[in-house]
């Protein structure tokens, strides 16, 4: 999926069409603190929320990822002037 994503992103190659930036830390270092972030705020969320067992945090966590984070995402990519394959890309993902 790696191909299709960049295409659709834009993201810069090189001529063995590996991203330009990819020796640069600064995005794994930054998701790795996001995720962390995430990680961290879902749990305080689905805690407060009485949500205590899996079935009932796996409806949780595809409510929030299908009713928060796809809109999100398809705002942010339309604003972006991205194709809409980007966003069903990212989201199917």
């Amino acid at each position: 999926m790696s191909d299709p994503w960049m295409t659709a992103s834009g993201v810069a190659r090189d001529a063995d069409g590996k991203p330009l930036n990819s020796s640069n830390p600064r995005p794994y270092i930054l998701s790795a603190i996001s995720a962390i972030v995430v990680a961290g705020m879902m749990r305080h969320v689905l805690a407060a929320s009485g949500v205590t067992s899996i079935p009932s945090g796996a409806i949780a966590g595809f409510g929030i990822g299908a009713f928060l984070i796809v809109p999100w995402m398809m705002t942010n990519n339309e604003f972006a002037g991205k194709p809409f394959q980007l966003t069903v890309i990212i989201d199917g993902y």
